[in-house]
């Protein structure tokens, strides 16, 4: 697997948070959590108990999910997001 590139995603806002498209799409934010590559945890305030979210941003990712159920299991629950609109 290539390395990975470093990305700052310090300015990525709650992208949890339906105020945050108020503006239309955070295009810069999705950029960045794209080129970091992999697995991106986006903390959120609104409708998670677990305080966010996983991005899984590549195929490669996306194929590791897959073929680890032990790890990646749906078995706890989900929860899905709730904001009341």
């Amino acid at each position: 697997m290539p390395p990975q590139m470093a990305v700052s995603t310090s300015h990525i806002p709650d992208l949890g948070d339906p105020a945050t498209f108020e503006q239309g799409l955070p295009c810069a934010a999705f950029d960045a959590i794209h080129a970091k590559g992999g697995f991106h945890w986006q903390p959120a305030s609104l409708g998670v108990r677990n305080g966010g979210f996983w991005f899984v941003t590549n195929r490669d990712a996306i194929r590791e999910m897959e073929m680890d159920h032990a790890r990646f299991t749906a078995t706890r629950g989900v929860a899905l997001p709730y904001t009341g609109l």
